[in-house]
């Protein structure tokens, strides 16, 4: 009697150690429990959904009017993954945060989630790097000129702190070639200066490091970011901009709020062309609030309205100072993207700048307008795609608009003068584009640029970039 008694009691045991050890290993794997209602997940698939990137069941259909399970939920990340070839670097993020919370119903599903093997902890990286040629020439009176042969690597971190929360990251470095240091004297560098830099490797700096946070049709950032208003007539640069956005709308229509600061690598810059005398203090900190509105009028067309307005600062004439807390930029733009014409793109925008800096260099408020038209476009992941295109540009002097190269994509700009601020400037680009094989772009372009006022140091500019960009 004792000794069944004993055995029952160990049985008993054994029994309750195996539930106990079984029980949460079942309860973890139970790809069957509902996704809550309210989880970031929904309008991830949601927006990969609109994009085509998936078409959730068998039918084509995406039942995003209903509780899915786990096991749903995964079949779906699953489609996407198989289809991440077609996505874009916003867009495979989101694919990367889904197949991270679905892990273990993918594992079960037998779907290997390779995208996570790049991670250290839970940061993505990507990269780019871009090797150029360039070439300046400057028939006028201006100092600008030479050739110069770069590289330049970048490399991006992505990292999901919470749901509703992501830390994006940029590193940039860049070298010119055979050259110990970034740049020799008489190099064209970033933006068309020539430096001299007597250290030792490439320039490196982690030009955006910020905070980006969604809820529901409300998303923000915070930190060092790119910033572009409109179609970039007015303001394009995307790095080292401190400071926060906040917007409001769907996916028909956009309004978003900015303010940031940011110093422009340039000293003592002479607005409003050579001659004028009147200069911006070397190192100038802009200190910018922004509004921007986008709205899709319809699949073929879509429409910016773009205002920014700067901090006042101080303006010296031949080193004198002759105004105290001016305003440098009061401006607006109005932009258009129409893409109706079979394989052709059309950008264009109109903007004016209505500071006291402008009046008191212009005579007048100083207005700019850019347009660009490209047919077809090189895609990263289509071998042998290409596009061609054709572009002009006219800011009178005054106009300030802060966007180096803001459509072309070319790796300095213009160069010198031209390089970094949309002032007194007229003239076009003609390119070509090409994927040399997935991933990998070569870029043709080819500019003639003036001063659009003439003067005794007028300006005039041609010049060539080849480059070769692949992304990994």
């Amino acid at each position: 009697m004792k000794k069944n008694a004993k055995k029952q009691l160990a049985a008993a045991i054994l029994a309750g150690l195996t539930l106990a050890v079984a029980t949460p290993a079942m309860a973890a794997a139970n790809p069957f429990s509902d996704v809550p209602a309210k989880h970031w997940s929904y309008d991830s698939v949601s927006k990969l959904a609109a994009a085509g990137i998936v078409d959730g069941y068998g039918d084509g259909t995406f039942r995003g009017d209903r509780t899915m399970t786990r096991y749903e939920m995964a079949q779906i990340v699953a489609k996407a993954m198989a289809h991440e070839d077609k996505a874009n670097a916003e867009q495979k993020a989101l694919i990367d945060q889904l197949a991270k919370e679905f892990q273990d119903e993918l594992d079960n599903l037998g779907v290997r989630v390779g995208n996570l093997e790049k991670k250290i902890g839970n940061i993505t990286w990507s990269g780019q790097v871009r090797e150029w040629y360039e070439w300046v020439d400057d028939d006028g009176h201006g100092n600008g000129g030479g050739t110069g042969l770069n590289t330049r690597l970048l490399l991006f971190l992505n990292a999901p702190l919470t749901d509703d929360i992501t830390f994006k990251g940029r590193i940039w470095a860049e070298s010119g070639w055979g050259q110990p240091s970034s740049y020799n004297l008489g190099q064209v560098g970033p933006y068309g200066i020539n430096l001299n830099d007597s250290g030792t490797g490439a320039d490196a700096s982690m030009d955006q490091a910020y905070l980006e946070g969604h809820h529901g049709n409300t998303s923000w950032t915070l930190g060092r970011q790119g910033i572009q208003l409109g179609q970039g007539l007015l303001y394009a640069w995307f790095a080292n901009n401190d400071g926060a956005t906040l917007t409001f709308g769907g996916d028909k229509t956009k309004l978003t709020l900015a303010a940031f600061k940011h110093e422009t690598p340039v000293g003592m810059y002479e607005v409003g062309g050579s001659g004028s005398g009147i200069y911006l203090p070397g190192r100038t900190d802009l200190n910018i609030v922004a509004a921007n509105l986008s709205h899709k009028a319809s699949e073929d067309l879509d429409l910016t309205v773009a205002y920014a307005k700067s901090r006042e600062d101080n303006i010296t004439c031949y080193g004198v100072e002759i105004e105290d807390d001016i305003e440098v930029v009061n401006s607006w733009a109005l932009g258009a993207v129409y893409k109706g014409i079979n394989n052709i793109k059309l950008t264009g925008e109109y903007g004016e700048n209505r500071s006291d800096l402008a009046k008191l260099v212009n005579g007048d408020n100083a207005k700019a307008w850019v347009a660009q038209a490209k047919y077809k476009g090189a895609q990263w992941e289509t071998p042998h795609s290409y596009g061609v295109w054709v572009g002009y540009r006219k800011a009178e002097p005054g106009f300030l608009g802060l966007n180096g190269d803001y459509v072309w994509e070319t790796p300095t700009g213009i160069g010198s003068q031209f390089g970094y601020f949309m002032d007194d400037v007229k003239g076009y680009d003609i390119g070509f584009d090409y994927t040399v094989f997935k991933n990998g772009i070569l870029t043709l372009q080819y500019f003639d640029m003036e001063n659009e006022e003439q003067s005794w140091g007028q300006i005039d500019k041609q010049g060539f970039t080849a480059q070769l960009r692949y992304q990994f």
